[in-house]
């Protein structure tokens, strides 16, 4: 009898070391998995960032005054290779030069152009900085570029000085910018608002995009705003059809019943994106064109204005919410993707279940809680079992 309680409480021992190697090695896993996440942010933060020690600015002409250089030297960009990237700002992009190690004392400057003529050399030419950690040259913000419809190229100048003259020489000719692609459908947008949430508030009307855009630019903004009648087209971005906002986009375009429809200059000088945004007493269009808890599509472009811009196009969707008594005309859209945004309940789909769980991963505490209940079980029987030992003990 005592052989038999003795080894039921060596197999409870061995049960409760394994369930907390268990939950030792899941912890350990979210929490590199969270290591990973922040460490990925922080080198995405660095992009714009321009002021690390482990930067180099070759822009210090009085430093490089009286340095006497007995050969000419310029940096070899042959095998150079060009990246466009965007910054912290979603509207601001920068290209970066890799493959080409700088010569101390010397200046580079860059041009921009449509590659009809080759750009004259001028000190005014802005400047490429060096990130040695890195080893990449970077450019400040080339988004007024990018913005172009118009294919366009880089070109580097070298300079240095000696004791009686300052020297340069065109050593990037022509390189085609790869602009970044354009965004579709949802991703096209950085933000999306119109929402009026009392008589004696403004309505606050917010879409703007995530595109390259100069902090000068005014371009030409088409919104349209209508009804979704169509359940299927719902259904399909409710179930994550491939093709739903594409059907969506579609469908926006060849509506014929929107109650909104017109082009607006975009807002000067904003400050993330650019687009348009509003802040005034009465909406866009008249709250009685809105249904609580009814769903409408958000289409607008960015036109191309005869080519002289990439243009753009995004399509979302909102459900309303009226706010306040009836016949009142507060009222907020809620854009898919927020918080606030709700499905309403679709005749033969299954809209029920669980959603505060992300899919594919158990959350920690779950886990943890199912190995505490059987932790506890563990320890009450290996009581018992330990009692009825020293009762069995004369």
């Amino acid at each position: 009898m005592k052989k038999r309680i003795v080894a039921i409480f060596i197999i409870m021992c061995i049960i409760i070391s394994n369930l907390y190697s268990v939950v030792a090695y899941s912890n350990e896993i979210d929490i590199e998995n969270e290591s990973d996440y922040q460490v990925g942010t922080q080198n995405n933060d660095n992009l714009g960032d321009n002021t690390d020690n482990e930067q180099q600015n070759f822009g210090n002409e009085s430093q490089n005054e009286g340095i006497e250089l007995l050969n000419d030297e310029w940096t070899d960009f042959s095998k150079s290779k060009l990246t466009v990237e965007q910054t912290q700002n979603v509207r601001d992009y920068r290209v970066t030069i890799s493959n080409a190690i700088p010569i101390e004392n010397h200046i580079y400057r860059y041009a921009i152009g449509e590659g009809k003529s080759t750009p004259e050399y001028s000190d005014n030419l802005p400047q490429l900085s060096y990130d040695k950690e890195k080893k990449v040259f970077f450019s400040t913000t080339i988004s007024k570029y990018l913005e172009l419809g118009p294919d366009q190229y880089l070109y580097i100048y070298e300079q240095y000085f000696n004791q009686t003259e300052s020297k340069n020489k065109l050593v990037l000719e022509k390189n085609k910018l790869d602009k970044p692609a354009q965004k579709k459908y949802t991703d096209a947008f950085f933000s999306t608002m119109i929402s009026k949430i009392s008589d004696t508030s403004d309505c606050d009307t917010q879409i703007l995009f995530n595109t390259p855009w100069d902090d000068d630019t005014v371009r030409k903004v088409h919104i349209k705003i209508g009804k979704i009648n169509d359940d299927t087209i719902l259904k399909d971005i409710y179930n994550k059809n491939s093709k739903a906002f594409e059907n969506l986009q579609n469908y926006a375009i060849k509506d014929t019943k929107a109650f909104y429809d017109k082009t607006l200059d975009s807002t000067e000088k904003m400050t993330n994106a650019g687009g348009v945004k509003i802040v005034e007493k009465e909406p866009l269009f008249p709250a009685n064109n809105i249904t609580d808890k009814e769903y409408y599509y958000l289409y607008a472009v960015l036109e191309d204005e005869n080519g002289k811009y990439v243009k753009t196009e995004g399509v979302t969707l909102a459900r309303a919410s009226k706010i306040g008594m009836s016949g009142t005309n507060n009222f907020s859209l809620f854009f898919y993707g927020s918080n606030d945004f709700s499905w309403k309940t679709f005749e033969g789909l299954n809209n029920g279940g669980d959603n505060t769980v992300a899919p594919g991963k158990l959350p920690n505490a779950g886990a943890a809680t199912i190995c505490l209940v059987v932790l506890g079980i563990v320890i009450v029987v290996g009581v018992v079992s330990y009692r009825k030992y020293k009762k069995c003990d004369y």
